[in-house]
């Protein structure tokens, strides 16, 4: 009879080993499953972040060229780093192009 309980103790432990272990295995897969999503969903927003700073800078780029051209049969230097700058002719220009 005890030989009998011991095989039912001994096979009890062995399935809440399995069913512990299948359980845990689970679990850490599902959390390094979100791990690796999460970290993927980062990079692809930093690249995306950074392409539209790079289409910001290219648009500003584009937008100043553009300004200067206009302003450079008048005389006016758009370049504030300029020493030939002078803000009031560049402030009087600026509202002349949003009329």
């Amino acid at each position: 009879m005890a030989s009998i309980i011991a095989s039912n103790t001994a096979n009890v432990a062995r399935w809440g080993a399995l069913t512990f272990g299948v359980f845990y295995g689970y679990t850490r897969q599902l959390s390094l499953t979100s791990h690796v999503r999460q970290v993927n969903e980062d990079k692809e927003f930093k690249a995306y972040a950074d392409l539209v700073e790079e289409a910001k800078i290219a648009f500003e780029a584009a937008y100043n060229r553009e300004q200067a051209a206009k302003a450079a049969p008048l005389g006016i230097v758009i370049d504030s780093e300029s020493y030939k700058f002078n803000g009031d002719k560049y402030l009087d220009f600026a509202v002349s192009q949003t009329k």
